[in-house]
């Protein structure tokens, strides 16, 4: 059975402008425009072909950056539904630069990075489930995990929001140092790694006296275009992440590498975790000795060493007529002179 033109145009721009507005009723906050214009369609009705049963029909659509993807899935929509009621098949195809892909996935990944940075400050209240992939997998020293609800129950536990949470920790947070990557190759199918660096604690309040327990290190996300992602919806963001890959500065960074990490056994991290709940055992000094010192932001802990940010501090201070001569009387405080 032959379509005829003008009807297959017109179920083409009904559906394609009625898939993107449902697009949008689940978010609320963006506004997608999609032009398929008139001239195109008269001109093109006059140029069609049918060729082993397939009625071929390029159409051009200019989409907002931020609804390319979606509105290549409304198309494929459309396809299928014209095969259906007529038994032909409308090969349609959203075109836009190389360019445009990699700028609106450049958009995609800052959005991410700045959801990431609330969840850290937050502590995953609440976690943006969004943007992790169904299938997200999380491993970290002691701990590996399937799926987005896993890795949720896990956050929930550590900041005390579930039942086993609330009798076994109290005041988690992550301090979040830097946060980079995230590069788009130009033609717009790839995205390197985004990595952080943080400090974490919380309190393990099991123990009578509540240890306090703190790791530094690095997560390395896996991130793809959603496009590229089986089960995604429509309404999910440009990116998602699939992959998490956390290591810690005591027990996986090696020696003298430049800041290389590798996996150690969790026998390990097992290991380093006990050994802070000692109330005796940290770095070697007693808790009263700790309670001395200036507050500090901790960058690293490392094997046996800590980096610490002090905020500046002013100890003594003199008058003095040459610089070196008040060099001098200051070195003279810490010789007890």
């Amino acid at each position: 059975m032959i379509i005829p033109a003008a009807s297959v145009f017109s179920i083409n721009w009904l559906s394609l402008h009625y898939v993107c507005k449902e697009n949008l009723t689940g978010k609320m906050t963006k506004y997608i425009i999609v032009w398929v214009y008139a001239v195109a369609i008269f001109i093109q009705a006059t140029q069609l072909r049918l060729t082993e049963g397939f009625l071929h029909a390029p159409i051009r659509c200019d989409v907002h950056a931020a609804c390319s993807r979606q509105c290549y899935v409304a198309i494929r929509q459309i396809s299928l539904k014209i095969e259906h009621f007529g038994g032909v098949t409308l090969h349609a195809a959203a075109t836009s630069s190389s360019n445009t892909v990699s700028v609106d996935l450049e958009q995609e990944v800052a959005s991410l990075k700045r959801v990431l940075e609330r969840e850290y400050l937050s502590f995953f209240n609440p976690m943006r489930k969004e943007y992790y992939a169904s299938t997200v997998t999380f491993d970290d020293p002691l701990t590996s995990l399937d799926g987005v609800d896993a890795y949720q129950n896990n956050v929930d536990m550590l900041g005390g929001r579930s039942l086993f949470g609330k009798i076994a920790f109290r005041d988690a947070n992550i301090n979040l140092h830097t946060i980079t990557g995230g590069d788009v190759s130009s033609d717009g199918k790839t995205i390197s790694d985004i990595v952080t660096r943080w400090t974490l604690r919380f309190t393990f309040q099991l123990m009578p006296w509540a240890p306090t327990a703190v790791f530094s290190g690095i997560s390395v996300y896996g991130v793809k275009p959603t496009s590229q992602l089986s089960g995604a919806s429509l309404s999910s963001p440009g990116v998602q992440i699939v992959s998490q890959a956390d290591y810690w500065d005591s027990i996986n960074l090696i020696p003298n590498s430049g800041g290389e990490y590798k996996g150690v056994e969790k026998s390990k991290a097992l290991s380093d975790f006990l050994n802070q709940l000692n109330p005796n055992k940290v770095l070697g000094l007693s808790p009263s000795a700790m309670s001395q010192e200036l507050p500090y932001t901790l960058l690293r802990r490392g094997d046996g060493y800590e980096v610490r940010r002090y905020p500046s501090f002013g100890a003594a201070k003199i008058q003095y007529d040459r610089r070196d001569e008040g060099y001098e009387v200051l070195g003279s405080f810490t010789r007890s002179k």
